[in-house]
């Protein structure tokens, strides 16, 4: 009958209804449950890159603090004397080599620069202390002399890397300060497609530094480094003489008293005292991270008159 055809169409329609609504429900519930999965796993991957951020970061740090100590241990306290070396004994000796002068390519026994490479957390580092002042200076140098003479001192203690060293020019009056090199990207290509990779500026410079007070330690410093900044102020005889003498006669004899007792002139003599030092001012501690990071730090350490060490970090990303 119609009525009933009616009333069994509408119960049908009802169900239809009901079972549409009971799919949007579900689709909405799955809709809603992959955003709640995606976002997860998206707080889950950016928790995971912040651990890895965090972990590298205070591996980092912790490679720093503890080279310093390291550093501070080094050479924080009164340096060993830069002795002639011991195959040199009396009866190993030439007479008539006695009285010669070091050569100043004589290798040191204080090393200036120590590396080691350890991994922390499953990265690998290698961290490189040096004493900056036991290098020669190039700001000191360019105080002095022309850039050619720096250019030349630069490329005779470092070789092939310091040939594309770009010294700024001097200009006007010779006597005029002129402004000090900040940063090793001033002068040297760093960084550009055919430049120094940051990792290699510790090697590069291992003998030259731009940082610090300018002046050099006698009793850490290779001779070929005494050497070379001496000759800018007297002669090559003369250098050779008074390292050897200094080397010979320390700690009975100072600096000054060797100059005067060489017979040195009053202005060699102050140039010279201006030019050295018995203790070191500027250290620096390198963290540098393997390919494919490109993440490495500098630490510069230098003390003050009151002999407090003042420390700052510069970071390096590329």
């Amino acid at each position: 009958m119609p009525f009933q055809r009616t009333r069994r169409h509408s119960a049908h329609t009802r169900r239809g209804f009901a079972l549409l609504m009971v799919v949007a429900c579900i689709l909405l519930v799955t809709i809603a449950a992959v955003g709640v999965s995606r976002r997860s796993l998206l707080l889950a991957i950016e928790s995971a890159d912040a651990a890895d951020q965090l972990q590298e970061r205070w591996s980092r740090v912790s490679l720093q603090r503890s080279a310093l100590q390291a550093a501070a241990a080094m050479y924080g306290g009164e340096p060993p004397v830069l002795g002639p070396p011991s195959d040199d004994s009396d009866q190993d000796r030439n007479p008539d080599e006695s009285n010669r002068p070091p050569q100043p390519n004589r290798p040191p026994q204080w090393n200036p620069v120590y590396r080691w490479q350890l991994a922390v957390h499953d990265r690998v580092y290698t961290v490189v202390i040096a004493d900056e002042s036991a290098k020669a200076n190039l700001n000191t140098v360019l105080q002095l002399k022309t850039p050619e003479a720096a250019h030349t001192l630069a490329t005779s203690l470092a070789g092939r890397t310091m040939s594309r060293l770009s010294l700024p020019p001097r200009t006007g009056n010779r006597q005029e300060a002129i402004d000090p090199i900040g940063s090793w990207g001033q002068v040297l290509p760093v960084g550009a497609n055919d430049g120094l990779l940051i990792r290699e500026l510790p090697e590069a410079t291992a003998r030259l530094t731009i940082w610090g007070d300018g002046k050099v330690n006698l009793l850490r410093a290779p001779d070929d480094i005494l050497f070379g900044l001496s000759r800018l102020i007297v002669s090559d005889g003369e250098s050779r003489d008074w390292i050897r003498e200094f080397r010979e006669a320390f700690p009975e004899k100072s600096p000054d008293l060797v100059f005067r007792e060489l017979g040195f002139e009053d202005q060699e003599r102050m140039a010279l005292l201006n030019l050295i030092a018995l203790r070191s001012t500027t250290l620096s501690v390198w963290v540098l991270e393997a390919p494919p990071s490109s993440c490495h730090t500098l630490t510069l350490a230098s003390r003050a008159g009151s002999g407090v060490w003042e420390t700052r970090t510069v970071r390096y990303t590329r």
